[in-house]
């Protein structure tokens, strides 16, 4: 034990102001750390504690991305077509999962749901445009027949006429 005063217990005001010093003794033995013997792989691991076989090895086998992609695809389609039963008006019918959502959808977007009526409007602009196209690509295939049908009348079978006709009553009446 060091001479002097004991400052460790004392409180900063007895002190005055003076910061308490520390007697350190030297230490009279030393310790002597024995090795204990820790085995070793040949990876540098420890074999007797922890984990001996260490983090587990990913899966050697993964898909090539476009078996994987065609497989997420068909899966994906395969759900979309599902049929799904629900209720409405208190009569119970099947509908497929795609419908489901595009009800769900229209209904949030009709409730107030911006988000939903934002998506909802995203869906129906492309879609428009999608059958807008669709029907103008039917025009101009009128158009062409037409033409052909009129400069090459002796190439023009009644079937085809019949064919160019149906195709006219489904855009409706249109003026070429």
């Amino acid at each position: 034990m060091p001479d002097g005063p004991d400052l460790c217990n004392v409180r900063k005001s007895e002190t005055r102001g003076v910061a308490p010093i520390l007697f350190v003794a030297p230490l009279l033995f030393t310790f002597v750390i024995e090795e204990f013997p820790m085995s070793r792989d040949k990876h540098g691991r420890f074999t007797d504690c922890g984990n001996p076989k260490g983090r587990p090895k990913a899966l050697k086998y993964t898909p090539e991305p476009v078996i994987a992609h065609r497989v997420q695809r068909d899966d994906f389609f395969e759900v979309d077509n599902a049929p799904i039963t629900i209720t409405e008006n208190g009569m119970r019918k099947q509908i497929s999962v795609r419908k489901a959502i595009y009800q769900k959808l229209a209904y949030n977007a009709a409730s107030g749901d911006t988000r939903a009526a934002v998506e909802w409007n995203k869906m129906r602009t492309r879609f428009v445009g999608e059958y807008v196209d669709e029907q103008l690509e039917m025009v101009a295939q009128i158009m062409k027949s037409e033409k052909t049908a009129k400069d090459f009348p002796e190439d023009v079978t009644d079937k085809f006429l019949e064919c160019l006709r149906s195709l006219k009553m489904m855009l409706g009446s249109l003026s070429f």
